[in-house]
């Protein structure tokens, strides 16, 4: 690694202390991320991160999902490949550091009760908000201290950290670990090749990724008698019907419109895409000014009349709280929250 690099990644691992400790403004944060080539593609906000608001599975319920090929299961071949692989790893310690979010905090529940105890092998797994991820990453690889085994990469950060990665390919061409029904050839390759990959190398496991998903109140589909909307103009009447037979105690949807916001960028990717549109076009000339944005940006205006004001000031947990208080009929949302 490049003295400059090892700086640069320093830097923004320092940056966050002071960040966290009061000492500069998340404006100032990010002008170092920026000055040091990294994005926060995933960050929700600075001063009040995205954080898993839901509580961690119970035995109960993990037992409840497990399918027959789940390790829970004593007579799975899981079960059987974790307890044989533990004999010669047990009192081993991993460390892992992701985002803290409902998969991440399901998965990590999970853990407890399968691999841990099968294994005998110790997990160490921080949830932290983005930037602190960030800043972990930073430190450990700009200072080879191998203090972490497993990190969570954004994929704004991919390119950046390429070379200090075990390349996935190499992990499992270890037949001897290979676990038991796990066809990573299944995770769709759009995503692979988006999300994880680096000039033509898989760097990593797609993770941890938020889907736009249509959310909705059953009970008032069902009492208004409405169809779950399949296109752009469904969408629209079905929540200008609901507004107008129940406002003004909820609203037709709800967003996320925080100006500056990572969140009102993929409320404006959720249309732009709809319509058609993209950010980039042929040789990667901005898009965002052509006439499908220009009509996915006016559906958006259009929304705002069947959505609560303060939604011009909400990131994801305004949106996703005002859906669970029952402020609104339906919405579309990329994020980890379906758990809610």
């Amino acid at each position: 690694m490049e003295s400059s690099e090892r700086r640069r990644r320093i830097a923004i691992a320092e940056a966050s202390d002071k960040l966290w400790n009061g000492e500069i403004t998340r404006s100032a944060f990010l002008q170092i991320c920026a000055r040091a080539g990294i994005g926060l593609a995933g960050l929700a906000t600075l001063s009040s991160p995205r954080r898993a608001t839901a509580g961690p599975p119970t035995v109960q319920e993990i037992r409840a999902t497990a399918g027959p090929s789940s390790a829970i299961e004593p007579s799975s071949d899981q079960h059987r490949f974790l307890r044989d692989a533990g004999r010669t790893l047990s009192g081993q310690t991993v460390h892992v550091v992701t985002e803290d979010t409902p998969p991440s905090l399901a998965t990590r529940e999970i853990m407890k009760h399968e691999f841990i105890p099968l294994t005998g092998i110790d997990v160490v797994w921080e949830l932290l908000p983005l930037d602190r991820v960030l800043a972990k990453v930073s430190a450990d690889t700009a200072r080879r201290a191998g203090t972490n085994d497993i990190f969570y990469l954004d994929q704004a950060w991919v390119g950046r950290f390429a070379h200090d990665t075990v390349p996935v390919q190499k992990l499992l061409a270890r037949k001897d670990l290979a676990y038991p029904g796990y066809d990573f050839d299944d995770i769709l390759p759009a995503l692979v090749r988006h999300i994880a990959s680096y000039d033509g190398q898989v760097m990593g496991i797609p993770y941890d990724i938020p889907i736009h998903i249509l959310l909705y109140r059953r009970d008032i589909f069902d009492r208004l008698r409405l169809p779950i909307p399949k296109t752009v103009p469904e969408y629209l009447v079905t929540v200008q019907a609901i507004q107008r037979e129940l406002q003004p105690h909820v609203y037709g949807t709800t967003a996320m419109w925080k100006s500056g916001h990572y969140s009102l960028l993929i409320d404006a990717a959720t249309w732009l895409w709809a319509y058609g549109g993209s950010f980039f076009g042929p040789g990667n000339r901005p898009t965002v000014n052509d006439d499908r944005a220009v009509a996915a940006m006016e559906f958006m205006r259009t929304l705002a009349k069947y959505a609560p004001p303060e939604a011009i000031t909400w990131d994801w947990n305004g949106a996703t709280k005002s859906f669970v208080e029952g402020r609104a009929g339906m919405y579309i949302n990329a994020g980890e929250w379906f758990s809610v």
